[in-house]
Formats: structure tokens, C-alpha cells, sequence
């Protein structure tokens, strides 16, 4: 395991974890890295509408529309983690949608450019249903961006004695996607 691999890990053993995440309302320690990784990968135009699925605490949202002019809605089943993300938004005056609810409960009018889906497949039943109702949400062109961890990396599974905080019943179905699996999965929504 890598040096930033190492002290992921350990800040996630330490007790100081979830007052961390409290104070400062940063969900995760290598938050900034994937942000990173999003943005010299992916391409924001100004006036993008971005579908955050999962979004938690809106924290790549929010971000994107501060840094690139972006709007957006972002779905997520928790409140206390759409009430996080509303806060910020309205603090920065930023005009995205937050929505505490099932992804299939939420019915939308307007395609997207991008749809964020972040750490989620792999707390899917069935992410299948949920990939095709995501490719039927982007525009013609859209880009879809997924990560997840994968198949069995174990860093992204911690057991109970190692596992600070949690939000809510947020577990995983399974421990990650092979890019042959992922490959597949995408290949077989319509």
C-alpha cells in the first residue's frame, strides 16, 4: 500500500475521524484526490447540468459548480447528508438542486450533460436498473462518470472494530467491480 494509501487508512481508524468530519464537513480524506482526478479527466463547460447520483453531501457538485459555472441536481437517500448539502450551496449562492429520495422515486424533465455516479454502484441490489435509467437521463453525447472501488479491494472494506462512522445502513452489496464486470454492466443497459 502506497504512503497516501497508508494514512487514508489510519486516519480512517482514529478516533478523531468523525469530529473531523464534523468540524469541517470534509467526508473523506482523499475527497480533493478524486477531484482532481475528475477534473483532469472530464471536461466542465460552463452551463453543464450535472445529475449527481449519490451525491451525499454534495461535495463534488458544489465544487464543480463553484470552479466551473455548473448546475446541477444531486440525489441522495440521506437527509442529514442533502440538509450538508444544501447548506453549502445556499452559503456559496450556488444554483443546484439537492433531493433527499430513492433514484427511483424522482421523476425528471431535463437530460443531462454529465451524470456523477461515485461510490455507488456497489451499494446497488441491481445497479443494472439503475445504469439504464441513468443513460436514458443523458443528453445525446452526455457523459456518464463512474467510479467504484475494485473487485475485492479490500481497503474500501472495513470491518466493525476498524469503522468509525458510517451514514446510516450505507453498506455495501458487494466489494467492488472488475473493469470486466463494469464493462459488461454498461454494455448491457439499453
Amino acid at each position: 500500500m502506497n504512503r497516501i494509501g497508508r494514512q487514508y487508512r489510519l486516519l480512517q481508524t482514529k478516533t478523531y475521524w468523525k469530529l473531523y468530519y464534523e468540524l469541517l464537513g470534509v467526508p473523506f480524506v482523499s475527497s480533493h484526490l478524486v477531484y482532481d482526478v475528475l477534473v483532469k479527466n472530464c471536461h466542465f463547460n460552463k452551463g453543464d447540468r450535472i445529475l449527481d447520483y449519490g451525491t451525499g453531501d454534495g461535495l463534488f457538485l458544489n465544487q464543480l459548480a463553484s470552479d466551473f459555472k455548473v448546475t446541477g441536481v444531486g440525489v441522495d437517500r440521506l437527509a442529514k447528508r442533502i440538509s450538508k448539502a444544501i447548506a453549502i450551496s445556499d452559503k456559496n449562492h450556488l444554483e443546484n438542486n439537492f433531493i433527499c429520495s430513492n433514484f427511483d422515486s424522482v421523476t425528471f424533465h431535463d437530460k443531462f450533460d454529465k451524470v456523477l455516479c461515485l461510490d455507488v454502484l456497489e451499494h446497488l441490489e441491481n445497479p443494472t436498473i439503475d445504469l439504464e435509467r441513468i443513460s436514458r437521463l443523458l443528453k445525446d453525447g452526455g457523459e456518464l462518470i463512474i467510479q467504484t472501488p475494485r473487485d475485492k479491494d479490500k481497503k474500501y472494506i472495513l470491518n466493525d472494530s476498524e469503522q468509525v462512522f458510517t451514514y446510516g445502513k450505507d453498506e455495501h452489496k458487494r466489494e467492488g467491480f472488475s473493469l470486466e464486470e463494469l464493462t459488461k454492466l454498461l454494455n448491457n443497459c439499453s
